[in-house]
């Protein structure tokens, strides 16, 4: 799943946002959410200062971690872990 915290301008994005975000990375089988309050930076340890942001969730829809960057190694490492509990 995506969540858009921020428009193109940075501010919280509009509701049509996740559609229009959707179609351009290929309509992908997962779904794009647009937090449209503002609410997400409040509930998750990532603050959204450094771009790219991911937040990786266990199969329980639990945060298990949140990296920052391009790269997957550390997004495998969240999953490796959980798994190995």
């Amino acid at each position: 799943m995506v969540a858009l915290y921020q428009g193109m301008g940075s501010d919280p994005p509009e509701a049509g946002q996740s559609a229009e975000y959707h179609e351009r990375i290929g309509e992908p089988a997962f779904p794009v959410f647009a937090d449209t309050q503002g609410l997400l930076l409040q509930v998750t340890p990532y603050d959204g200062k450094e771009l790219p942001g991911k937040c990786v969730l266990s199969p329980a829809m639990e945060i298990l971690g949140c990296v920052t960057g391009h790269g997957l190694d550390e997004v495998e490492a969240i999953v490796q872990e959980h798994v190995a509990r």
